[in-house]
């Protein structure tokens, strides 16, 4: 007969193990907690970055021309779009202009609020003095839609590092 030499763990080595695998969780939670405050803080602080400077440019960066079109989908729903042109006289290049849309209903309320960038950081920066078309689509803008221009406010701009 085969005796097998197999030793069970002993109860106080068991609780040492799970204690082990509890320390090591809460470890790994807590950098993960401190990496994500850090992160969190990095980019608030980014975004009052971002919010101050389109405060102090926003009179330099003019938003003009518009005007507003419709047009179909390719799966055939209607889509509005707001048309115009951005410029920059700031003496910087512009890396990141965000526009935010406000459409109203016949009684002034509004019905639709959509902030949307003009000036991307992947693409080509809006250089000092440019002149640049722009165009965003709106899909689901309400019937009581007063069919007025949006208003519209510069909510985001940087020039980048």
């Amino acid at each position: 007969m085969l005796e097998e030499n197999v030793q069970k763990p002993s109860p106080g080595g068991l609780k040492r193990i799970l204690a082990s695998i509890l320390i090591v969780a809460i470890l790994i939670s807590t950098v993960g907690y401190v990496i994500h405050m850090v992160m969190e803080r990095y980019r608030a602080a980014a975004e009052r970055r971002m919010q101050d400077q389109a405060r102090e440019f926003s009179s330099q960066i003019e938003v003009s021309d518009i005007y507003i079109n419709t047009a179909k989908n390719i799966i055939g729903n209607h889509v509005t779009y707001v048309n115009g042109q951005v410029a920059n006289h700031t003496g910087r290049p512009v890396t990141v202009l965000a526009l935010t849309f406000t459409f109203l209903d016949v009684n002034g309320q509004r019905i639709l609020v959509d902030s949307k960038q003009v000036v991307d950081v992947h693409k080509a920066s809006l250089k000092p003095n440019e002149v640049r078309d722009f165009a965003v689509g709106f899909e689901r803008i309400s019937e009581d839609w007063n069919h007025q221009h949006p208003l519209i406010k510069i909510t985001q701009l940087d020039f980048g590092s």
